[in-house]
């Protein structure tokens, strides 16, 4: 962080030799300045890209410092705290994603962004089945958290959604929705940090995120899920995924 006296600016900058590592810079710079564009900024502050550049494999650029606090640390909180909870309503949570969701897809298509469909499920889906769950499932840490058949299940789930995981995979999605990436302004706007690696998915992406990420409350969670799907537009197609509220 840059700058002092109410004008502090943030400074990101990476230097990456990888072609494609160094396209996510420029990735964030162009969805930054669409969302400044065209999200409401009544419920979501965006801060401004002032400047951005490159020099060989440096790349940077930098934006105007939003002050505020964040939703949580996942190191310490492993969620949203139970501070942010309290003090956040579950509707206002669901506006602000359904406000960068319901962009007029014509647009958000024109984002160079990569689509996460059936195939990044089933690829990250493997990867953790061999390299951690079968693991897990036999380890002391597992207290009937979670067993083989419901890896099973999870499996055949995938298969039996593939097309409809293909077909929905053009909404925008923030895709790291952790609570040390959410931030709340002191006038109480909510800030999306951190989209580096956003996407192209289906709208229950970020959705399943926040439940998840809000355990400590059953009540806030349940009232995020059912005011999100009142409000969105696709409501049919977020019932294949999560079911009726």
């Amino acid at each position: 962080m840059l700058g002092g006296g109410g004008n502090d600016r943030v400074l990101k900058i990476r230097l990456q030799n990888d072609r494609e590592v160094a396209r996510d810079l420029d990735r964030e710079v162009e969805l930054f300045r669409f969302l400044e564009k065209n999200v409401s900024t009544n419920k979501i502050s965006v801060p401004p890209v002032l400047t951005f550049g490159k020099y060989r494999n440096l790349q940077w650029y930098l934006r105007r410092y939003q002050d505020g606090t964040l939703a949580g640390q996942m190191k310490d909180d492993h969620g949203f705290s139970k501070k942010f909870l309290d003090k956040v309503f579950p509707r206002e949570f669901a506006e602000a994603i359904s406000d960068y969701q319901n962009c007029d897809l014509k647009e958000v298509r024109k984002l160079r962004l990569h689509y996460h469909g059936n195939w990044w499920y089933r690829r990250d889906f493997d990867f953790y089945r061999k390299n951690f769950l079968a693991g897990f499932i036999r380890s002391d840490l597992n207290d009937n958290f979670l067993s083989k058949g419901e890896v099973e299940e999870i499996d055949e789930l995938l298969k039996k959604s593939g097309k409809l995981l293909d077909r929905e995979a053009k909404y925008l999605c923030h895709g790291d929705l952790y609570p040390n990436n959410v931030l709340i302004t002191p006038e109480g706007k909510i800030v999306f940090l951190d989209w580096g690696i956003s996407n192209f998915n289906n709208p229950a992406f970020d959705v399943a995120f926040v439940y998840l990420g809000a355990w400590r409350s059953k009540k806030w969670r349940e009232d995020f899920l059912k005011h999100y799907l009142m409000r969105q537009k696709t409501e049919k197609i977020l019932q294949s995924f999560f079911g009726s509220p």
